[in-house]
């Protein structure tokens, strides 16, 4: 591992990272309404809501509010939430663990479905099979993500009555699992709970799906093309010429070399589920730190949702580290500099 070049990709990262922190600090002081006016209430008097304002610092000048939320950030502090009466901080740790297993969920279900689809699909090219994955990708890629999860609510429990009721992670009457990783499912396996984890599984499901359809189409379409441009070079045509078997010039040749740009949509998918899941958890009342964050702008609540913005911001930058270097991983052609 290459420290010098981790080094250098993240001095690349902080004018990002300085930028993203002011964009996200000016777009919350032009939201709509007054947070002291909406912490006390329309019956406040004016006298009331001036003096929070001013125990608040919301009537000090934009720089010296800016100066002080950049401190806080440098001390680990995001302030307060009106909402919980908490810090910004404890309320995310209390949330990161049910936003985390959906994402992981979603996350899992693209891959297992749109990379495969997508070989298969550039395997069987102008087959029936791939027009029908074309279509798949077309339509996963443009549908509404609160459209197909309220039309998997409508389909699935109101009208099959296949699912429990869509709302939460387990439900009421049982009790959830002992808490491990804070992930109802794997802490439900961890603890050999089966009655919760047959319970959380049907709980999480319609929300995954939800959460990855979008992905798992520009999976399978991005692997298609990825796949069809390796499958044309003289090595792979060498290797069928030699009698390897399909799977293997398939899986072992084929794949490993398109798999570079399959990643690099990857890491990009991952930053789009990041604000899809603020939509998921509201329709699915999935209690993650999406939930949260949409609770906290209706009530104008600034601190989570600067909170949400840079944390999502971070780690979109710590991702495309990561692909960065498993680049190098996939592919032994790509070097360090």
């Amino acid at each position: 591992m290459n420290l010098k070049y981790i080094a250098k990709r993240l001095l690349y990262a902080i004018p990002a990272v300085v930028l993203v922190v002011i964009i996200i600090f000016l777009l919350t002081r032009v939201m709509p309404g007054d947070p002291a006016r909406a912490y006390l209430g329309e019956m406040a008097t004016e006298e009331q809501v001036e003096q929070l304002r001013e125990e608040w610092g919301l009537n000090d000048p934009l720089p010296v509010q800016f100066v002080r939320y950049v401190s806080g950030i440098l001390h680990g502090d995001f302030g307060y939430s009106n909402r919980t009466h908490d810090t910004v901080l404890n309320d995310f740790i209390k949330r990161i663990p049910a936003s985390l297993e959906l994402a992981l969920w979603a996350l899992a279900i693209a891959i297992l479905i749109g990379v495969p689809l997508g070989i298969a699909s550039a395997t069987h090219k102008n087959s029936p099979l791939d027009h029908g994955a074309r279509i798949f990708s077309m339509l996963g890629a443009t549908m509404p993500v609160f459209w197909f999860g309220l039309m998997l609510i409508l389909i699935f429990y109101a009208t099959l009555h296949w699912t429990v009721a869509p709302t939460g992670r387990i439900s009421m009457g049982i009790n959830p699992p002992t808490t491990i990783t804070g992930m109802y499912v794997l802490d439900s396996i961890l603890t050999g709970d089966m009655v919760a984890l047959k319970d959380s599984l049907a709980h999480i499901i319609l929300p995954a799906i939800t959460l990855s359809m979008s992905t798992m189409a520009v999976m399978a379409r991005m692997t298609r093309a990825s796949m069809l441009e390796v499958l044309g070079q003289d090595y792979i045509r060498t290797a069928r010429a030699k009698g390897m078997k399909e799977r293997i010039v398939i899986y072992r040749h084929a794949l490993r070399n398109a798999l570079i740009p399959i990643l690099t949509v990857l890491g990009g998918q991952f930053g789009m589920m990041l604000g899809y899941t603020v939509v998921v958890e509201t329709i699915f009342s999935w209690p993650g730190i999406g939930f949260y964050v949409t609770d906290a702008i209706l009530n104008v609540d600034y601190n989570p949702v600067q909170a949400f913005a840079l944390f999502s911001a971070l780690l979109y930058v710590v991702i495309n580290l990561v692909l960065d270097i498993l680049y190098t991983v996939v592919d032994r052609r790509v070097k360090y500099d």
